[in-house]
């Protein structure tokens, strides 16, 4: 064709080889024409979150990091350029002019060299939320990259955090730090108050210390953060926990539901009547709590209960005698010399013993005991006459003793005794009397007197009602006596005999 010689490996067929080579020297020719070399393609890669959120009055940070992935260094023809919706809010590049709304409030984090394209928006508010379009941007040339995010910001709701020891120790300086999430740094940083009965006034810091007394365990301390050109604050409270050592043991009565006595670690004495129940409390103040029991005499009393921290309790049913005596609190434990003491002393009137009469060549010899708490008093009657003790006489003597709760006396009579006449032991103390009568009945012959015993009832002084129960009449008979019993316990009865 045309006189051109056909190349091995080559086609000259018009149909076929010279359309194909025609075309490929167009595309070799294409970057030419458009200013560009292959090698010269500039390919970015860009990490940003698709969704930003913050709160009114914190910081926002959008992380934002670029990748170039061509070859060569273009790092300082790179600007980055920051929007939201269409308006400039921050750049790299120096003299752009930025609205007033945004330069003082958003700054690009970082820079190209390290490929960080971060948008930091201080003091964000509410009117902030929107699209955001991150542009880089290559000097004399149309945009390389853009990248979209949405950042909203919501109402502040949230709160500071206060980094406190888990307990404070009394005596022991303690620090407080308070700290706003989110907040921004520097000259924007938000002003913080402390304000609690631990701190003697309040304090405008961050940072608060303060050594704690037992007093403070349970208060509440409160840190308020207030927002620089914002009336908004945020706050949030926390109750200290203090530790302290057990101070003094407080023991509690109750009476019929009632408090009756209490008393603040010294011994302390407490009458009740024979037949009353009684709960004693025992607490000690102390963080954190201790053990406590009770103990009578060196007995530890079992059916104590631990009624709440650091409180004991001891339930008496139905007291009697025995139930009197010292009662103590203490810790257990390695300070258990921390206790409190109080002394019961059971109440209850006369009641006579062992009371009995009999003749000697002498004469008459009789005895009578009694026994009361207080300790009662006891006196013995002939006819309207009382006989004092220890008086001695040609015919009469009285001896008396009193121990504890016991009365004892004694009376030797050396004369015939009118038969008008009666002799009466009597018991007596604040809660009552119990009476022993002797009466002479006549007998067959002067030699022979004859006694009438009678066993009286209890004289009530507290208007407590007397049980009434009545034996029949007992007659004992012997040769010179003639002994007639009766015990008494009607009141109406006891008058006519025994008074």
């Amino acid at each position: 064709m045309l006189g051109l010689e056909e190349v091995p490996g080559w086609s000259l067929d018009s149909s076929s080889n010279l359309i194909s080579s025609g075309m490929l020297v167009c595309l070799l020719l294409l970057p030419v024409i458009w200013g560009r070399l292959p090698q010269e393609e500039a390919t970015f890669s860009v990490n940003i979150p698709e969704t930003v959120m913050s709160q009114e009055n914190l910081c926002v940070q959008i992380p934002c990091s670029f990748y170039y992935l061509g070859k060569g260094n273009i790092n300082n023809q790179i600007f980055l350029n920051w929007y939201w919706n269409e308006s400039l809010v921050a750049s790299s590049k120096q003299g752009i002019p930025i609205s007033e709304r945004f330069k003082d409030r958003f700054k690009i984090m970082g820079n190209v060299q390290n490929h960080n394209c971060s948008l930091y928006i201080q003091n964000a508010q509410k009117s902030d939320t929107g699209n955001y379009t991150l542009s880089l941007k290559k000097r004399q040339s149309k945009s390389i990259s853009e990248k979209k995010v949405f950042v909203n910001i919501s109402d502040l709701t949230q709160k500071p955090d206060i980094q406190a020891p888990e307990t404070l120790k009394t005596g022991v300086q303690g620090t407080l730090i308070c700290k706003m999430p989110g907040a921004c740094d520097g000259e924007n940083s938000p002003i913080f108050l402390w304000k609690g009965s631990a701190l003697s006034f309040p304090n405008a810091s961050s940072k608060v210390s303060f050594t704690p007394r037992p007093k403070d365990h349970g208060t509440n301390i409160t840190c308020t953060v207030t927002f620089k050109n914002s009336s908004m604050t945020s706050e949030k409270t926390v109750q200290l926990n203090v530790t302290y050592p057990p101070k003094k043991l407080t023991i509690q009565v109750l009476q019929r539901n009632q408090i009756v006595s209490r008393s603040l670690g010294n011994e302390s004495y407490l009458p009740v009547l024979e037949g009353e129940s009684l709960n004693l409390s025992c607490a000690v103040d102390s963080n954190p709590a201790v053990p406590l029991n009770w103990m009578k005499g060196k007995q530890i009393q079992t059916s104590s209960q631990i009624s709440a921290a650091g409180v004991v309790s001891l339930r008496l049913h139905q007291i009697g005698p025995s139930d009197s005596g010292e009662y103590t609190c203490q810790i257990q434990g390695p300070q258990k010399s921390k206790k409190a003491s109080l002394m019961l002393s059971v109440q209850y009137p006369p009641k006579l013993f062992n009371s009995s009469c009999s003749w000697t060549r002498e004469g008459l010899l009789c005895t009578c005991s009694v026994r009361a708490e207080p300790a009662p008093t006891l006196c013995w009657w002939l006819g309207e006459s009382p006989l004092q003790d220890n008086s001695s006489k040609d015919t009469l003597q009285v001896v008396s003793s009193t121990s504890g709760v016991w009365t004892n006396s004694s009376l030797s009579l050396k004369q015939k005794l009118d038969p008008a006449l009666n002799l009466r032991c009597e018991g007596k103390n604040p809660h009552g009397a119990h009476s022993l009568s002797i009466l002479l009945i006549p007998g067959r012959s002067v030699d022979s007197l004859h006694f009438y015993f009678a066993l009286c009832s209890l004289r009530n002084f507290k208007d407590i009602p007397l049980p009434k129960l009545r034996t029949k009449y007992n007659f004992f008979f012997n040769w010179t006596l003639y002994f007639l019993f009766e015990f008494v316990f009607n009141y109406e009865l006891q008058q006519s005999i025994c008074v």
